[in-house]
C-alpha cells in the first residue's frame, strides 16, 4: 500500500515516471503477498498515471484489469473506481458507454455511501460542477 501511496503523491508532483513504477512494484508485492485489494488499487492508480502520461489506451486496457479483479473478488470499492476511470477515458470518445460506466460506477458508490458519489453524479450532470 504505501509503494502505491508513493506513486500517488509522485503523480500529484507530474513526476509521472517515478509514478509508474511505484505503482508497478505495488502491483507486484501485492501479487506476491495476495492481498487482492491491494493489486486492484495499484492498478486503478496506475491507469490514472498512465492516462496522465497520455497513454488512454493502456489506461483503459489497466482499468479493465483492475475491473476484472475487483469483480473476481467482490471488491466493490475498486469495481466502482475502475468504471470511473473507464467512464472518464470513454467520455470523448463514446458518451454513452461513458454515461453507462459512471451508472454503474454511481450505483456502486450509491450502496456504499462513499464520498465518490458525489464526483459521479457532477459527471453525469445530477451535481454541482
Amino acid at each position: 500500500e504505501v509503494r502505491n501511496d508513493l506513486g500517488i503523491a509522485y503523480r500529484h508532483l507530474g513526476r509521472l515516471e517515478e509514478a509508474t513504477r511505484q505503482h508497478e512494484m505495488a502491483f507486484d508485492l501485492a501479487v506476491d503477498s495476495g492481498e487482492r485489494h491491494v493489486q486492484a488499487a495499484a492498478l486503478n492508480d496506475l491507469a490514472l498515471t498512465l492516462n496522465c502520461r497520455g497513454c488512454t489506451d493502456e489506461a483503459s486496457a489497466v482499468h479493465r484489469r483492475a475491473l476484472d479483479l475487483s469483480t473476481r473478488f467482490a471488491h466493490q470499492y475498486e469495481q466502482g473506481r475502475a468504471l470511473l476511470g473507464l467512464g472518464d477515458l470513454a467520455s470523448v470518445t463514446d458518451p454513452d458507454g461513458a454515461r453507462r460506466c459512471w451508472l454503474r460506477a454511481l450505483a456502486i458508490f450509491e450502496r456504499m455511501g462513499v464520498p465518490e458519489r458525489h464526483e459521479v453524479r457532477r459527471r453525469l450532470g445530477e451535481g454541482p460542477s
